[in-house]
């Protein structure tokens, strides 16, 4: 069972560490969003590639520097 990405952004300000995979289906904007409310906090992101551009990995990245994870 998959969650919304409105209930993996409240999962975020909770303070856990996170996994997104291809299958989530979130758009990118949603996960550069759940990546802000995170990486501030200290948590961890970690991206599987396969479903976004790579302008997108990159903003993410930019988002997030070592709070982030891309698995490629």
């Amino acid at each position: 069972m998959s969650i919304s990405s409105n209930s993996a952004k409240d999962i975020a300000r909770i303070g856990a560490n996170m996994v997104i995979t291809a299958e989530s289906g979130f758009s990118s904007d949603s996960v550069k969003n759940i990546i802000r409310i995170a990486a501030p906090k200290g948590n961890h992101v970690t991206v599987h590639a396969s479903k976004y551009s790579s302008d997108s990995l990159k903003d993410m990245a930019r988002i997030g520097k070592d709070k982030v994870t891309i698995v490629v």
